[in-house]
């Protein structure tokens, strides 16, 4: 997959609890050829406090999100994310990733109007490209 110079650009924020996650992500946009770091968040609290405190110049496009974490859940967030201020709403695309195959969870998340796209993990190559549609 090619990607363009705005594509490689592109900022990513990702929330979830598993470190393991965070180095298998970030290096597989690495691979890809995005250019920024991905910005890695253990938790949705940490993450929605990253965002309250960014200027309109540092918030991310994409906010790669978990949803079965310890403490606040992507729901949880979105919720939140929901009371957080234009700007940031309509800057940040949000694609959900998860191992949940519970349809429940799938309706739910792809229900939600910030929810871009919903993905199983593990994100692969084809997930980037899928990402990219749908910001």
């Amino acid at each position: 997959m090619e990607l363009s110079e705005s594509q490689k650009a592109i900022t990513i924020m990702l929330v979830d609890d598993s470190v393991i996650n965070h180095y298998l992500i970030k290096t597989l946009f690495r691979k890809q050829g995005f250019t920024n770091e991905v910005s890695c968040f253990e938790s949705a609290e940490e993450a929605l406090m990253q965002l309250r405190n960014s200027d309109e110049y540092s918030l991310p496009d994409v906010i790669i999100l978990d949803i079965n974490m310890p403490g606040m859940n992507g729901f949880d967030f979105l919720h939140e994310f929901d009371g957080l201020g234009d700007n940031i709403k309509q800057r940040c695309k949000i694609v959900m990733l998860s191992s949940s195959m519970d349809t429940a969870d799938i309706n739910r998340a792809t229900s939600n109007p910030f929810v871009r796209l919903y993905l199983h993990k593990p994100i692969n190559k084809e997930s980037i490209g899928l990402i990219l549609k749908a910001i």
